[in-house]
């Protein structure tokens, strides 16, 4: 005991053993214990080898594993999450096959309120609305997605749709207040320039041609997607040809 104590650690090592198998002594666990910590470099089950953390570790003990986490660092228990999981990449699949699913969205949203999939699957469901031309419902739908969820990264399109049924539905005052603020807040962007075609569009039906073709041209000139450029081009050769300047519009 003395020699442990002055740093002796095959003593200290000699003790762990006694007291653990009672040779000599009277046998005493909780001893033993304490003299297996200070004797750690000759413990066969202690390996001395350099480690990042602590300068010692137990061999073949399992190694800590937290899993997925949350937004807020918090473990997600998967069992209870994978059936929002699954069920959302269904409903996708579905939409991008052109299945209707409007139905099975609403159950999705019902069956699942918190999961993190809520906002994508009323995104979803916004734009099969705005495909089936129901202004009213997706202007009323469009403005609640919007209170909700302003930061998502699907806020620019629902904008330039929100404002596209504010004209469908011949509001052509909340359209361009819809439209200019997305020029503003989203300059750059393919919705932007996508925005900039369609309020030509309605300005051209309007009358007001000068400005009409100033937004196609800016819209055509800038934009890098292949889309928006082709649907400029295309705005552009129409209104052209109806107006009878052929050289313009090839």
């Amino acid at each position: 005991n003395k020699a442990c104590k002055l740093g002796d650690l095959d003593a200290c090592a000699n003790l762990s053993t006694m007291y653990g198998q009672g040779q000599g002594v009277k046998q005493n666990l909780n001893k033993a214990k304490k003299w297996v910590i200070v004797a750690g470099k000759t413990i066969p089950f202690i390996d001395t080898a350099k480690n990042q953390g602590l300068n010692f570790y137990f061999q073949n003990s399992p190694r800590i594993y937290i899993g997925t986490i949350d937004e807020n660092g918090n473990p997600i228990n998967i069992d209870n999450q994978s059936k929002d999981v699954i069920k959302y990449f269904e409903i996708k699949k579905a939409y991008e096959k052109g299945i209707d699913v409007l139905d099975e969205i609403d159950k999705f949203v019902k069956n699942y309120p918190e999961s993190v999939f809520v906002p994508d699957i009323e995104y979803l469901k916004l734009k099969i609305l705005d495909s089936e031309n129901k202004p009213d419902e997706v202007i009323s739908f469009a403005k609640k997605w919007i209170k909700k969820y302003a930061f998502n990264e699907h806020l620019p399109e629902i904008i330039l749709i929100l404002a596209k049924n504010y004209a469908n539905n011949a509001d052509m005052e909340s359209a361009t207040y819809m439209y200019e603020g997305l020029f503003t807040e989203y300059e750059g962007t393919k919705y932007a320039y996508k925005g900039m075609i369609y309020l030509a569009d309605e300005l051209y039906s309007a009358g007001d041609n000068k400005r009409a073709f100033k937004l196609y041209k800016k819209a055509f000139a800038n934009t890098k997607d292949l889309e928006v450029a082709s649907l400029a081009a295309s705005r552009l050769g129409q209104r052209y040809l109806a107006e009878r300047k052929v050289k313009e519009a090839v």
